[in-house]
């Protein structure tokens, strides 16, 4: 008979085993399984620029990383603990992967099903019929912005999907702007970018 020490060190080793799959790459954070990172540096040593930047930077420049989609509640408030600060992520309504611009049927371009949404009130409103990609303030909550924004980047990446080696270390910023590193739990002092029709960014 098997006995009951035996089973329990068992179980142990399955989980130990199970969570110790998941690696991330230095820089990177992981949490639900997946890897996260915001800011990395764009082209010119800014670790901030607009929504199609940051979409095209995700996937180009990390095998298998995609900008950020957020998957509930918990999710949100863990990215926003770890990360204070005015980020994009992957929701917009513009096509091939929302309902068209200026319709606010917004979509996730990493094609994820998340149906969780944490706007500020009365948001989105498609300010100026402008306004068509949603960043995150650093209290959690999500705006609509226009094209113009310059925000930081929002990247994720999942371990178990990913075929090639993890996605390489990004260096701290040495751009103009001072800002805390990509694991800081206290605000930034680096000033994100808005366009003059984007509207008041308060509750």
């Amino acid at each position: 008979m098997i006995s009951i020490c035996f089973i329990v060190f068992l179980l142990i080793s399955i989980l130990t085993f199970g969570y110790g799959q998941v690696i991330c790459a230095s820089g990177w954070v992981e949490y639900g399984g997946s890897c996260y990172l915001i800011r990395p540096i764009f082209s010119g040593g800014l670790d901030y620029g607009t929504w199609d930047q940051c979409n095209a930077y995700c996937p180009t420049s990390y095998p298998g990383a995609t900008m950020l989609c957020v998957n509930n509640a918990d999710e949100n408030t863990w990215i926003r603990s770890k990360y204070p600060d005015w980020y994009w992520i992957g929701y917009t309504d513009m096509l091939p992967y929302g309902g068209g611009k200026g319709t606010m049927r917004y979509r996730w371009v990493t094609g994820c099903s998340s149906t969780y949404t944490n706007w500020v009130v009365t948001q989105p409103d498609n300010n100026g019929n402008n306004e068509d990609y949603v960043g995150v303030h650093p209290y959690g909550q999500w705006q609509d912005y226009s094209p113009q924004s310059q925000f930081y980047c929002g990247c994720e990446y999942n371990p178990s999907t990913v075929p090639t080696a993890a996605p390489s270390t990004v260096a701290p910023s040495k751009g103009p702007t001072a800002s805390p590193s990509s694991n800081s739990t206290s605000s930034s002092t680096a000033t994100p970018t808005f366009s003059s029709s984007d509207g008041d960014i308060s509750e």
